[in-house]
């Protein structure tokens, strides 16, 4: 990943406007490995939500399931299996969890539950994969009026006619008084770009930065210190509504904002906040990077099935829906991962033989931990 280029700390000089945002599309890209969707730049078509028909799997063994085996998937519906209904925090779309039956929830769950009034006036910069997921779950829930800041014309071209499309900010029409900047931007574009946007500081609009790295009083030095600016980390799954966001509220940000922030996140899946900022560290290592490390726990597995002799188009298809049915489960159940691990390792058999190898204390524990503190200290390093 390239280095971001460090905003300037908040006793520095704000920076001076800079050239137009570059292209952040490139054509088909593959996932990034630290999973930061902002630094890849190519237009996402909007993802439907599929209603998931997941059912709790009865016990297993060697991970044989007695429950019987789910039905055929209807035609057109993801490859991804949608994420099942057992979460912290309520989901976009009015999707009901057990928090919400019993009432128990907490007041950004309240606020995002409540749709009833429509979505302000939004403003996008940056429209590549994350801001294609973030615009797309905002229309489905019926966003009347945005605004896109995006320089690259088959970018801009796939959001034509469902939201104005425009190539800088200097092209904003002047009467466009959006109540939320989300900025979905490249990293190391971010000193150049963001000082265009600093009019709406102090206006009452909040600034959502779901830049990797950047930190919220460099994003206030290059707006305004009258910006109101809340940081936020999502993940790749976002695409298909199923992601997961932490976000962090920095100075001056009100409750309505925060209130707004949590409501436009929750878009595409759940959201979490955090009350000190360097947390969000960690959240990059484990949530941000997290889906490649399950893509190649997917790689490795069909790597492995081949080696054992089977079919490659098959040891694809074996290794897809066992990562793919094993995270639904997961998702569905009320076990921890371990209660569950447990429930597929039959004493003395094959998968304990092989768990035997994954757990020894040089392998997965000692691996992931290391993997873990190594994202972890990148994401400081690119903080400044």
């Amino acid at each position: 990943m390239p280095h971001p280029t460090p905003l300037p700390h908040p006793s520095a000089a704000r920076a001076p406007s800079g050239p137009a945002l570059r292209s952040m599309t490139a054509p088909a890209p593959a996932l990034r490995v630290d999973g930061h969707l902002s630094e890849d730049r190519a237009p996402s078509a909007p993802a439907s939500t599929a209603a998931p028909a997941t059912r709790r799997a009865a016990h297993l063994s060697d991970g044989v399931a007695s429950g019987g085996s789910p039905g055929p998937r209807q035609a057109g519906a993801s490859s991804v299996p949608p994420r099942p209904r057992v979460m912290s925090q309520p989901a976009a779309s009015g999707r009901t969890t057990p928090a919400q039956r019993s009432g128990d929830l907490s007041e950004d769950a309240r606020n995002r539950k409540s749709d009833k009034y429509p979505l302000p006036p939004l403003l996008l910069v940056g429209c590549g994969r994350m801001g294609g997921a973030l615009l797309s779950g905002w229309l489905e829930q019926g966003l009347p009026e945005a605004v896109v800041v995006e320089p690259n014309a088959a970018a801009a071209a796939a959001w034509s006619g469902r939201a104005t499309v425009v190539p800088s900010a200097a092209d904003i029409p002047e009467g466009f008084r959006p109540q939320a900047v989300v900025l979905a931007i490249k990293p190391q574009e971010a000193a150049a770009a963001l000082p265009a946007f600093g009019r709406y500081a102090g206006t009452g609009a909040v600034f959502v930065s779901i830049m990797a790295g950047q930190p919220v009083a460099g994003i206030r030095a290059a707006l305004g210190d009258a910006s109101s600016v809340v940081r936020a980390m999502p993940n790749t799954p976002a695409s298909v509504r199923q992601g997961f966001t932490v976000g962090f509220a920095g100075p001056g940000v009100t409750a309505p904002q925060r209130a707004l922030a949590d409501r436009l996140l929750g878009a595409v899946g759940e959201v979490a906040w955090v009350d000190r900022e360097a947390l969000i560290d960690p959240v990059t290592a484990v949530s941000g990077g997290g889906p490649a490390y399950v893509f190649l726990l997917a790689e490795l597995l069909e790597a492995a099935a081949i080696e054992q002799g089977l079919d490659p188009d098959l040891a694809r298809r074996l290794a897809r829906a066992t990562v793919a049915g094993s995270g639904a489960l997961l998702a569905a159940s009320a076990e921890d991962s371990a209660s569950l691990r447990r429930a597929v390792t039959s004493p003395k058999g094959t998968t304990e033989r092989a768990l035997a190898v994954l757990m020894a204390p040089e392998a997965w524990p000692a691996l992931l931990s290391r993997a873990i503190h190594a994202a972890t200290e990148r994401s400081r390093e690119l903080a400044g």
